[in-house]
C-alpha cells in the first residue's frame, strides 16, 4: 500500500498504522514544519518527505492507496514589519520572519489573496490602513470605562476603543558605532546620500561618496558635533560634507535609496534608548523643526517626508524614547510648479511629538504598548472591493501591519471567529480536493480521511459536498484522557464509535514531575508584589491531590472569570515549554474574597476554565486547534502544567516519540496533531 499524508506533521498516520500492524511500502508526507519533520523522520525514517503541500503534483507519484490529512484581509500595499523593516503585506513570503505583538520575531506559514470589500481605517500614530471589517486588531477595548487589551474585529470598535502600536522593546547595542556615528547616521537620513562611481579602466573600482548636505547658518553646530572625517565642499546655499570611504556607503545604503524609500532600518531601532535618542537628535537637527512651545518642558516637534516607510519607523523610534506620536498624511498632485519649472511632487507625511506627555495627548502608553484613538473623519470609509493579503504566523498569530497590530485570520475553527470559508488557512481544503482528485486518476478507488475541528454547518456542508460523504463527530474523550471532538470525512466503510475505554486524567499523569514544570514560590510572591494581595494557603483546595482539567471556551470578548483554582496557565506561554508567570496588562491574577481568581491572556484564542460538572474521576483535558490544554495540578498545594509525556498520552502517542526538540515544540506539534487511537480505530475498517 502506498499512502499520502497532507499537512502530516509529526505523523501520526504512521503511528495508528503500525498500531495496526498495517503494511505499507511508501508513505509520502507534505509538510512545511522542520520540527515536525525532524520528529517524523526520527521515527519513520523511511518516511518521503515532499515539502509545501500547494507545490505537490500529485501525478507525478505512484498510485496513491490511501490519502490523509487535517486541514485574507489588507491589501497588498499595507506595511508589514519584517525582520528586515518594512515589507508590502504582497511580497510577504513564507518563511519571512515578521514582529509579532510580543516584540519578537516569528516565521510566516502561509500566505494568501483574494478580492473583497475594504474599509480604510486611520490613528494617530498609523498611516493609513486599507482591511476587511472582520480583520482582528488588537484593541484596548473600554468595558464601562474599565479599558482591558483584546483581540476584536476591527468593524467592531467603538468610538471609545483605541487600536494598539508596538513599543519596540528590542535594546539590542551596535558596538561598532559611536555615539558621533549616530549622530551622523542621524543627520544622513535626513540631509544625506550616497553613491559610488566606476573608475574608468580600472576593473571593479569606485569612488565612494557619502553625503551630508548642511545649511551654511549650522556648519558650525555640525562640526562641533561630528569628527573630523569629513571633507567640505561649498554650494550656492549649502556645505555638502563628504566622506570617502567604502565602508560608510555601505552603511548608508541601508537607510534607503532616494528621497521617497528612506526608513529607519531595525539595527537602530533595536538600540538601547539613550543611544537611539543621540540618532534620534541627529535626524532632526537636519530636518527637524519646533512648532510652538507652549512651557519650557513640552516643546513640540514635527518633520516631513515623503516617504511613508521613514514617517511609520521614525514614529516606532519615538514611541520607544519619549511619546505617542501623530502621522498626518497630506495628498499632493503629481506636478508642481516652482519657479517656473513643472516639478515631480509626492504626497508628504508630518510625523509630529513632544517629548513629554501633555494633556492634550490622545494615547495612552504602556511599557510595550501606546494606544491610539481611531481617526473619526478618515475612518471607516469603504473603499470598495480589492485584492487583499493575509498571512499566518507561527506561534504568535501576530503582525505589524503600519505600526498597529493585528491578528492573522483562522479558518474554519471557532478560535478563528468562523472568518470566510475563502480565508487562506482554509483554502488548504481545497488543495486536499485537487490532490484527490490528481490522486483519483491512477486510483479511482483511493481510500481517504479529512479531519477537521467543530465548525458552522455551512462550511461543514461545503467540505460535505466536495467529499461526497457526510462528516462523522468522534470525540477523542471515548480513547483517551482529553475531550476533542473532531470531524472526519471518510469513504472507509463501517465506521461505528470507538468504544469507550473510561481514560481520565488521573490515568496518564506521571507519578514522578521535574520541579521545572511546578509553579514556584518566587512566582506566587511576585503575583502578590503585583496585585498588592496576599495568596494564602488556606485559600487553596483543602484536598491534597485534587486534579483540576481546564477545558476550553470560546473568548472573544466576554473574559470567562475562573473560581477556586490557583492559577491558569496556558501551555502556549513561557520559555522552553516553562510557563512564565510575569503578570502583565494582558496576564492578570489576582485574589478575590480569599478564592484566586485568574482572567487568562486576551490575546490567546481560547478561555481555559475549569469543568466543574464532573467528578475528579471523570475529569478530562480538552484539545484546541493549536495545542494540548494544560492540565492544573495540585499535590501537597503544589500547582503544575502537564509534562510533554503527559500530553503524548491525551493523544495517545507513545511515550517520548516527540523528545528531540524543545518543549514548545513538543507542546505545539502535540496540539497540531490527531489522536492517534481514533484514527487506528477508523483504519480499522480498511479493506
Amino acid at each position: 500500500m502506498n499512502v499520502l499524508s497532507l499537512f502530516d506533521g509529526m505523523s501520526c498516520g504512521q503511528i495508528a498504522l503500525n498500531k495496526l500492524g498495517v503494511n505499507y511500502e511508501n508513505y509520502f508526507a507534505c509538510e512545511i514544519d522542520k520540527y515536525a519533520i525532524q520528529i517524523t523522520q526520527k521515527n519513520h525514517p523511511k518516511t518521503t518527505q515532499l515539502g509545501d503541500v500547494t507545490k505537490l503534483d500529485a501525478t507525478t507519484l505512484p498510485k496513491i492507496d490511501l490519502l490523509i490529512g487535517g486541514s485574507p484581509c489588507f491589501t497588498g500595499e499595507n506595511l508589514v514589519m519584517t525582520s528586515n523593516g518594512y515589507v508590502p503585506i504582497k511580497e510577504i513570503k513564507v518563511g519571512d520572519m515578521v514582529l509579532t505583538h510580543q516584540n519578537r520575531y516569528r516565521k510566516v506559514l502561509r500566505i494568501g489573496g483574494e478580492k473583497k470589500e475594504t474599509i480604510i481605517i486611520k490613528s494617530q500614530g498609523s498611516t493609513k490602513i486599507e482591511t476587511t471589517k472582520n480583520h482582528p486588531f488588537y484593541c484596548f477595548e473600554n468595558k464601562n470605562k474599565d479599558y482591558e487589551f483584546t483581540w476584536k474585529n476591527i468593524g467592531d470598535f467603538n468610538e471609545e476603543d483605541k487600536v494598539v502600536s508596538i513599543n519596540w522593546g528590542i535594546n539590542k547595542d551596535s558596538e561598532q558605532f559611536s555615539d558621533v556615528d549616530l549622530y551622523i547616521m542621524g543627520r544622513f537620513l535626513a540631509d544625506g546620500c550616497c553613491f559610488k562611481t566606476k573608475r574608468k579602466n580600472r576593473e571593479n573600482s569606485y569612488l565612494y561618496k557619502f553625503k551630508i548636505s548642511v545649511g551654511k547658518h549650522e556648519l558650525e553646530n555640525f562640526k562641533n558635533k561630528v569628527d573630523d572625517q569629513f571633507s567640505y565642499i561649498e554650494e550656492r546655499t549649502v556645505f555638502n560634507a563628504f566622506i570617502y570611504k567604502k565602508e560608510w556607503v555601505e552603511l548608508g545604503e541601508k537607510f534607503g535609496h532616494l528621497a521617497h524609500n528612506k526608513f529607519i532600518p531595525n539595527f537602530i531601532l533595536d538600540l538601547p534608548i539613550e543611544r537611539l535618542k543621540i540618532f534620534l537628535e541627529g535626524y532632526m537637527d537636519g530636518d527637524g523643526h519646533i512648532r510652538k512651545q507652549a512651557s519650557k518642558i513640552n516643546i513640540y516637534k514635527r518633520n516631513t517626508t515623503v516617504s511613508e516607510k521613514l514617517a511609520l519607523t521614525l514614529s516606532l523610534a519615538i514611541q520607544k524614547c519619549y511619546n505617542g506620536v501623530s502621522i498626518c498624511h497630506s495628498e499632493r498632485k503629481d506636478k508642481h510648479i516652482i519657479e517656473n519649472r513643472i516639478v515631480n511632487q509626492k504626497d508628504t507625511y508630518e510625523v509630529s511629538y513632544t517629548e513629554n506627555k501633555t494633556k492634550f495627548s490622545n494615547y495612552k502608553s504602556f511599557k510595550n504598548y501606546t494606544a491610539y484613538n481611531l481617526t473619526k473623519s478618515t475612518s471607516f470609509k469603504e473603499s470598495g472591493i480589492n485584492n487583499v493579503y493575509n498571512i499566518e504566523v507561527e506561534e504568535d498569530n501576530s503582525y505589524i501591519v503600519n505600526n498597529l497590530i493585528v491578528h492573522n485570520c483562522q479558518g474554519f475553527s471557532f478560535a478563528g471567529k468562523q472568518l470566510n470559508f475563502d480565508d487562506p488557512r482554509s483554502k488548504l481544503f481545497f488543495e486536499f480536493v485537487r490532490i484527490l482528485n490528481e490522486v483519483r486518476i491512477k486510483n479511482p478507488d483511493v481510500k481517504f480521511l479529512l479531519e477537521n475541528v467543530k465548525m458552522k454547518k455551512e462550511f461543514s456542508d461545503i467540505i460535505s459536498e466536495h467529499m461526497g460523504v457526510e462528516p462523522i463527530r468522534i470525540n477523542s474523550s471515548l480513547v483517551s484522557a482529553q475531550n476533542r471532538l473532531r470531524l472526519y470525512w471518510t469513504n472507509i466503510e463501517g465506521i461505528e464509535q470507538p468504544e469507550n475505554k473510561k481514560i481520565y486524567l488521573k490515568d496518564i499523569l506521571e507519578p514522578i514531575v521535574d520541579d521545572k514544570y511546578y509553579i514556584s514560590k518566587i512566582a506566587i510572591e511576585k503575583l502578590n508584589r503585583h496585585n498588592n494581595k496576599v495568596i494564602k494557603e488556606t485559600s487553596l483546595p483543602e484536598k491534597s491531590g485534587t486534579i483540576h482539567a481546564g477545558y476550553f471556551k470560546m473568548g472573544g470578548r466576554d473574559q470567562q472569570y475562573i473560581k477556586d483554582i490557583p492559577i491558569c496557565i496556558n501551555s502556549k506561554g513561557g520559555r522552553n515549554g516553562i510557563p512564565d508567570l510575569q503578570p502583565s496588562l494582558q496576564d492578570r491574577i489576582y485574589l478575590d474574597e480569599g478564592k484566586f481568581t485568574a482572567i487568562t491572556p486576551s490575546f490567546m484564542p481560547y478561555v481555559i476554565t475549569i469543568d466543574s460538572h464532573h467528578s475528579e474521576s471523570e475529569l478530562k483535558c480538552v484539545g484546541g486547534d493549536t495545542e494540548v490544554v494544560t492540565a492544573l495540578t495540585t499535590d501537597g498545594y503544589k500547582i503544575r502544567k502537564l509534562t510533554p509525556i503527559e500530553c503524548e498520552r491525551l493523544q495517545t502517542v507513545p511515550d517520548n516519540y516527540t523528545e528531540g526538540v524543545s518543549n514548545t515544540q513538543r507542546y505545539k506539534m502535540l496540539g497540531n496533531g490527531w489522536t492517534v487511537d481514533v484514527i487506528a480505530h477508523i483504519f480499522k475498517n480498511i479493506k
